[in-house]
């Protein structure tokens, strides 16, 4: 998913996989390793499917990986641009058979907005060191934008995370970016902003900090 792309939030994943060799189908972010979904089949003829008529020796039913709100028992929704994902398929290979499908099918959604979450002990800041948070999102230094509120000029890189956490209680949907007296362009040093629509997808670029709630 483009990093440039709206916020786009994965909300659902089905994977295809046939019996009777399927076993999992994981899906990573390639980037960071992390598991965002595992489908483990569940088969046939097992007494493990509700419905019956449904638990017939030789099918598999293979349940979705749900995203959402945590009211609901769901796990929040993943946001994808700038992401590279990939695809691990375990099958048992003791059966003959004549190929493999390990197809995901995703639905996405955007316009989605993450809950609030308050910084704090629970959430504390991260710090990426020349990173930026804004790039592409300004249309002059020390400007303000739907997307991206210029909160001052400031010396300090802590000045500016504590200008971030007090301007209307700083949550996981949004982050700074502070850009140091070691970054290139004059017109832009000492200035500190903080991102409003959710996106966080740091572009590598000197004399940039950024961070965010985690």
């Amino acid at each position: 998913m483009p990093a440039s792309d709206p916020p786009t939030y994965l909300a659902a994943l089905h994977h295809h996989c046939h019996a009777p060799t399927c076993l999992r189908v994981d899906l990573y972010n390639n980037d960071t390793g992390e598991l965002l979904c595992r489908v483990e089949p569940v088969y046939g003829g097992t007494h493990r499917i509700d419905l019956g008529r449904f638990d017939e020796p030789g099918y598999i039913a293979n349940p979705a990986c749900m995203f959402g709100s945590a009211e609901h028992g769901l796990e929040a929704p993943p946001l994808m641009n700038g992401m590279t994902i990939h695809v691990e398929a375990t099958t048992n290979n003791t059966f003959g058979h004549h190929g493999e499908m390990a197809l995901p099918q995703a639905m996405v959604a955007q316009g989605y907005r993450p809950p609030a979450a308050p910084c704090g002990a629970a959430a504390p800041l991260t710090e990426e060191r020349d990173r930026n948070n804004v790039f592409g999102a300004l249309p002059a230094p020390g400007r303000s934008t739907d997307k991206v509120q210029f909160l001052g000029s400031f010396d300090t890189l802590g000045e500016c995370e504590q200008s971030f956490l007090r301007a209307g209680a700083a949550t996981t949907a949004q982050s700074y970016t502070y850009v140091t007296d070691g970054f290139a362009d004059p017109k832009w040093r000492r200035q500190c902003y903080r991102r409003l629509d959710g996106v966080y997808a740091p572009r590598a670029e000197a004399g940039i900090v950024c961070g965010r709630c985690h």
